[in-house]
């Protein structure tokens, strides 16, 4: 199991997403859990950099969030997250 290392401008982010909320808490808790057991379930974003992306677990109640993450052999290390955007492109 890795460690979770919590960036600073993660961390701002964060509060900047969902603060408060005490779902959201639970949702991030359970995606924590999971990034320190298998973080390469996220998705990579190229070949070429060593920076993964997962979408917090689902709550029907929350906006969904991307979560921006590296890691190594003993840590995880959350960079950034954001709401998914509510259009997906369509016009």
């Amino acid at each position: 199991m890795r460690s979770i290392i919590v960036e600073p401008s993660f961390e701002e982010a964060r509060k900047k997403v969902q603060p408060n909320l005490k779902r959201f808490d639970e949702a991030f808790a359970a995606t924590e859990w999971l990034l320190a057991r298998r973080p390469d379930l996220g998705t990579q974003i190229s070949e070429t950099d060593q920076v993964w992306f997962i979408q917090i677990l689902d709550d029907p109640g929350l906006r969904p969030a991307f979560i921006y993450y590296t890691f190594t052999d003993t840590c995880v290390y959350l960079l950034f997250i954001e709401l998914v955007s509510e259009t997906n492109g369509d016009s």
